[in-house]
C-alpha cells in the first residue's frame, strides 16, 4: 500500500486512499461501494491521517502473515513456484487494485484496531509487559488473582501490536475468526489472479491448491489467543464489584481495549458496540459509557484528549470546558438511554453503530 506510516522516523505521511491505482470494470460498481475505507461504515471526517495510515499499516501487516502461511500451505509444487515469483507481499500490494474484495466489518475492525494501538502509542508509559519472577504485580492484577493469566497475555498481544514493522512485514494477525478468515479469502483471491496473469488462462490447478492453502490456514486459527478475546476472558473473570475501579486504572494507562471490555461485560453490551461507544462517540457514547462506568472526571477528559488522534477534535480550553460541563450534568435517565442504544446482538449492534437511527 502506498503511504502509510514513515518507518525512517519523519513522522506520519499523507496518504492515498487504499484503493488507489488500477482495477477491473468490473469490480468498479463493487469499488464504489468499499470506497468506504474511509467513508462506508465511518463519516470521512472520522478519519485523520494518522488513523488512516494506522489502519492501512495494520491490515497490510496482517495480509502480509497471512499471504504467508497460505503459501506454506500450498501443496502443489508448480503453484508453491508461480506464487512465490509474484515476489513478497504481493497480495498487500495487488489489495490497492481490489478493495472490494475487504467486507465492510472488516474495515471497521482494523479502524478500531489503529485507534486502539495510536492511544496506546501516546500514552507516556508502555504496555506493562509480563513480570519476570520477583518482580512487582502490574497495578490492574494487584488484587485479582485468577485473571492473571489472562492480563498478561493481552499485555503481551497488545505490547506486539505497538511493535514498529517494516511496510512489507507481516504482523501477527490475532484476528477474530470472520476477520482472519475475511482476509485469507481476499488473499487467496489475489493469489489466484497473480497465478493467472502470469499464463493469461484460468488456472485450475492454482484455484484448487490456493483455495485448500487458504482453507487450511483459517481452519487453523484461534481466535482465542487474539487481543479481544483475551480482553473479554479478563473482563468475565474479575469480580463484578472490581470492574469500575479497573475500569479507571485502564483508561489512566490508556488501556482502551481493555475499558471497552470490562464496560462491555459490566453493561451487557457487544464489545464492538462499547468500541464504537468510545472510539466513534455514536451517538454521543464517549460521554454516556464513561458515566455508566463511574470514571473519574479528570480520567474522563484525559481520555477525550488522548482520543484527539483518532477523531482529529480540538481539545481547546473551551471543548475543554464544554466537555466537563457536560460530563457533570449527565443524569442516570441519559446514560441509561445511550447504554440501551448500545445494546443488541454484536451483528445487530456493530451495523446500528454505523447509521443514524434519527433519535436524540
Amino acid at each position: 500500500m502506498n503511504g502509510g506510516r514513515d518507518h525512517s522516523g519523519g513522522g506520519w505521511q499523507p496518504v492515498e486512499p487504499i484503493w488507489a491505482g488500477r482495477r477491473s470494470p468490473a469490480a468498479d460498481a463493487r469499488a464504489r461501494s468499499v470506497d468506504g475505507l474511509f467513508v462506508l461504515g465511518a463519516p470521512a471526517s472520522r478519519w485523520t491521517d494518522a488513523l488512516a495510515a494506522e489502519t492501512r499499516a495494520q491490515i497490510g501487516g496482517c495480509l502480509n502473515a497471512i499471504e504467508l502461511a497460505i503459501g506454506l500451505n500450498i501443496m502443489r509444487p508448480a503453484t508453491a513456484a508461480v506464487t512465490e515469483a509474484l515476489g513478497p507481499a504481493y497480495c498487500r500490494q495487488a489489495l490497492e487494485a481490489e478493495p472490494q474484495l475487504l467486507a465492510q466489518a472488516t474495515i471497521d475492525h482494523f479502524r478500531f484496531r489503529a485507534a486502539l494501538v495510536l492511544v496506546a502509542r501516546g500514552a507516556q508509559t508502555p504496555v506493562p509487559p509480563q513480570p519476570q519472577a520477583g518482580e512487582d504485580t502490574p497495578a490492574l492484577l494487584a488484587d485479582e488473582p485468577d485473571p492473571t493469566a489472562s492480563l498478561i497475555a493481552l499485555n503481551l498481544a497488545e505490547a506486539r501490536w505497538l511493535a514498529p514493522a517494516a511496510l512489507d512485514a507481516p504482523i501477527r494477525p490475532d484476528l477474530p475468526a470472520d476477520i482472519y478468515a475475511d482476509l485469507a479469502w481476499a488473499a487467496a483471491a489475489l493469489l489466484v489472479q497473480g497465478c493467472e496473469r502470469q499464463t493469461g488462462e484460468t488456472n485450475r490447478d492454482a484455484i484448487d491448491a490456493i483455495g485448500g492453502a487458504a482453507a487450511l490456514a483459517t481452519a487453523r486459527h484461534d481466535e482465542a489467543v487474539g487481543p479481544y478475546a483475551l480482553a473479554m476472558r479478563f473482563a468475565r473473570a474479575v469480580e463484578p464489584a472490581a470492574r469500575g475501579r479497573l475500569a479507571n486504572m485502564a483508561l489512566r494507562e490508556r488501556r482502551l481495549l481493555l475499558f471497552a471490555a470490562l464496560a462491555a461485560q459490566a453493561l451487557n453490551l457487544a464489545l464492538v458496540a462499547a468500541l464504537a461507544a468510545l472510539l466513534d462517540d455514536v451517538p454521543d457514547g464517549r460521554i454516556g459509557i464513561l458515566h455508566a462506568m463511574g470514571i473519574e472526571e479528570e480520567t474522563a477528559l484525559r481520555t477525550a484528549q488522548a482520543l484527539s488522534i483518532v477523531d482529529g477534535a480540538e481539545m481547546d480550553s473551551a471543548a475543554i470546558a464544554h466537555f466537563i460541563e457536560g460530563y457533570r450534568r449527565r443524569t442516570d435517565e441519559q446514560t441509561e438511554a445511550v447504554i440501551a442504544g448500545l445494546s443488541g446482538p454484536e451483528p445487530l449492534a456493530m451495523r446500528l453503530a454505523l447509521i443514524d437511527r434519527g433519535v436524540a
